[in-house]
């Protein structure tokens, strides 16, 4: 994980979910294909009320990394297909 997901991750736990979401998008804008940071992008922003979006990146999560347990996609809510 990029020291820059990490940073997220840290706020995100803190509560501070707007600036978690800033470190998660540069995290991704550095390593455009790396699944957690969708996922974990994904969480904050359901957290933050802004579900429909956090599908998106639930669903980019899955495109790059197809391994995704069926438990872990039923729970956020999309098909692994």
């Amino acid at each position: 994980m990029s020291p820059t997901a990490n940073l997220g991750l840290a706020l995100a736990d803190r509560g501070e979910l707007d600036d978690a979401i800033i470190h998660y998008r540069k995290a991704l804008e550095i390593k455009p294909d790396f699944a957690e940071g969708y996922y974990d992008l994904g969480l904050a922003l359901a957290a933050a009320d802004s579900s429909t979006v956090a599908i998106a990146h639930y669903r980019a999560a899955l495109q790059f990394k197809r391994d995704i347990s069926r438990r872990t996609a039923t729970r956020i809510g999309v098909s692994r297909a």
